[in-house]
C-alpha cells in the first residue's frame, strides 16, 4: 500500500453513506456514454450546487476578486464553475474508457516545452491548477509516454478514500504522501535528481508557505516547486487544462518559468501570476471554492526543505 493511502481511520457510519452516494453516483455516470454523462453531470451540479455550503464561500471570492465583473456575470461564473465539476466528476467516471482511447477527450499543445525540458536530464515539475479537468493532466501525459508522480492529500474518509486512490491509480502515475516534509518530498527530490517528471497543483492555500499577490490580494502560496527546482535544477512547466465545451479539454504546456535567481517570495508571486492570468482568461473554469485568501501572520514565513544543510533561505 502507498504512503499516500491510509486505512486505519475507524469507519463510521456516516463514511459508509458517503462512499454509498458517491460510489452510486459514479456507477451511474459509467452507466451513460461518457459525453450524456458528461452533459448529466453538468447539469446536476448546476442545479444541486447553489445548495451545498461552500457556494456562498465561491460567490464570495468572485465578488471580492473580480469586481470588475457585473454581478450577473460573477453569477455566470460560479455557474459554469459548478457545471465543470459536474462535468469532471462524469470523467473521473469514464477514467478507464478515456485510457483506452484519450484522443477523443483530450488534445495537447505545447508539449514540445515538457519534451525539451526532459531532455536536460534534470527533471521537470509540471505545474497545473485546479483549472478544466485537471486529472486528464496524467492522461496527457501518458498519451506522450511520460510516467510521472504527483502529490496525493488522503480523504478524511477512508473507503472513499480508497474508492478516489483506486481510479486515479489507472493512469499508472505513481502517488507521494503530500507534505513539504517528510517521505513524500524526500521522494520527489530523488525522482527529479534522476531526470524524472512530478506533477504538483498549487493554486491552493498552503499553510505555513509565503505570501504572494493573487488577483489583488495576499495569499498564502507554496513555495514547493522553487524549493524542487532550486535543489535539482529541475525546469518548471505550467500545463492549464481548458475545458473546450462538453467532454472535451485541451491540454496546453506553457514554456518553463524563469524562476532562477529569485527568492522564494518572488518565485511564488511568479507563479501565482500564471494561476491569475489563467483565471481571467476564463474564471468558470477554475475551482472557487477552496479558501484562497487565508493569510496566517504577518507576511508569511521562508520554509526549509527537509533533510538537507542547504539553506533553502539563501537568495
Amino acid at each position: 500500500m502507498s504512503d499516500a493511502v491510509s486505512d486505519t481511520v475507524p469507519v463510521t457510519l456516516q463514511h459508509r453513506a458517503e462512499w454509498a452516494a458517491l460510489a452510486g453516483t459514479l456507477a451511474t455516470l459509467r452507466a451513460l456514454p461518457l459525453p450524456a454523462a458528461s452533459a448529466a453531470g453538468a447539469a446536476v451540479l448546476r442545479a444541486l450546487g447553489p445548495r451545498l455550503g461552500p457556494h456562498k464561500r465561491a460567490t464570495r471570492q468572485i465578488a471580492a476578486r473580480l469586481p470588475q465583473l457585473s454581478a450577473r456575470e460573477q453569477a455566470q461564473v460560479v455557474t459554469g464553475m459548478w457545471q465543470n465539476i459536474g462535468r469532471n466528476l462524469a470523467d473521473f467516471a469514464h477514467l478507464d474508457t478515456i485510457l483506452a482511447d484519450p484522443a477523443r477527450v483530450v488534445e495537447i499543445t505545447g508539449i514540445a516545452h515538457v519534451h525539451e525540458a526532459r531532455t536536460r536530464g534534470r527533471g521537470v515539475v509540471i505545474l497545473p491548477g485546479h483549472f478544466g479537468n485537471w486529472e486528464l493532466i496524467g492522461v496527457a501525459a501518458r498519451m506522450v509516454g511520460i510516467i510521472a508522480a504527483g502529490f496525493y492529500r488522503p480523504l478524511n474518509n477512508p473507503l472513499t478514500n480508497r474508492l478516489v486512490y483506486d481510479q486515479r491509480a489507472l493512469s499508472g502515475h505513481r502517488m507521494l504522501a503530500k507534505a513539504l516534509k517528510g517521505v513524500g518530498s524526500r521522494q520527489a527530490l530523488a525522482l527529479l535528481k534522476r531526470g524524472g517528471t512530478l506533477m504538483m497543483i498549487a493554486d491552493q492555500h498552503f499553510s505555513g508557505g509565503v505570501t504572494a499577490p493573487l488577483l489583488g490580494a495576499p495569499a498564502m502560496t507554496t513555495p514547493a516547486p522553487y524549493l524542487l527546482a532550486r535543489h535539482t535544477g529541475a525546469a518548471v512547466v505550467p500545463v492549464r487544462c481548458q475545458r473546450l465545451g462538453g467532454h472535451r479539454c485541451r491540454i496546453a504546456c506553457e514554456p518553463p518559468l524563469e524562476l532562477a535567481g529569485l527568492d522564494q517570495i518572488a518565485a511564488a508571486a511568479a507563479i501565482n501570476a500564471v494561476f491569475e492570468r489563467w483565471i481571467l482568461d476564463d474564471p468558470s473554469q477554475w475551482l472557487w471554492l477552496h479558501r484562497r485568501w487565508r493569510v496566517e501572520g504577518a507576511g508569511g514565513g521562508l520554509c526549509r526543505f527537509p533533510d538537507t544543510s542547504y539553506s533553502m533561505n539563501a537568495r
